[in-house]
């Protein structure tokens, strides 16, 4: 039952009308499935993120996200393109399982925009008893030819966009942490992103 409710929530994905969350060092075990829910504002937008993950192999997990985003109006002269849902797919890798738990995350995503990018990042997660565990890292996303909403240009190249991610997990039951997140953005044209919600574990 529980893992039919897993492979529901996967199918679901693609119904769900952006930048990285859910950023812990947490690995999936083999055969182990999760489903996260995460409201966030991205630049003074109000959205939401939806995850779905599976453990592939010792160490190696994979994961779906989608997610939409509700944007204000864009100042003129900005001319924008109409919001499309965010999908976006990574593979993360454990390095380290413990004191801290280190892996990286490598994946692909169309944004927001409709624009592809490639996605990065580096994590730590650190434990403070069983049930609290803090994590940070670097997170970096590499859009192609894309429109910049939120600063009202066009890039024709590549830009890489950079962010330190600051959170904390936590377990209210076995199967059940509550996630709180913020994206501090290392450049003017990276965007913040804060947000909390839910992930379910199904084992």
């Amino acid at each position: 039952m529980k893992k039919t409710l897993a492979i529901l929530g996967l199918a679901c994905l693609p119904l769900f009308s952006f930048s990285q969350v859910f950023n812990t060092a947490s690995i999936l075990k083999p055969g182990s499935f999760s489903f996260s829910v995460e409201p966030v504002i991205i630049q003074d937008n109000l959205g939401a993120f939806f995850q779905a993950g599976v453990g592939l192999i010792h160490g190696v997990d994979l994961a779906l996200k989608a997610g939409f985003l509700q944007h204000e109006a864009a100042p003129a002269p900005i001319i924008a393109p109409t919001p499309t849902p965010y999908i976006g797919m990574d593979i993360e890798w454990k390095l380290k399982g413990a004191r801290p738990s280190i892996s990286i995350t490598t994946g692909a995503h169309r944004n927001e925009f409709g624009a592809f990018g490639l996605d990065g990042s580096f994590n730590l997660s650190f434990a403070i008893g069983k049930r609290v565990f803090p994590y940070t890292g670097f997170d970096s996303d590499l859009n192609f030819d894309h429109h910049d909403y939120y600063y009202g240009h066009y890039h024709e190249d590549a830009t890489l966009l950079m962010w330190i991610p600051v959170g904390v997990e936590i377990y209210l039951r076995k199967s059940i942490s509550f996630i709180v997140e913020a994206e501090i953005p290392l450049q003017d044209n990276a965007y913040y992103v804060m947000g909390a919600g839910f992930t379910f574990y199904f084992r």
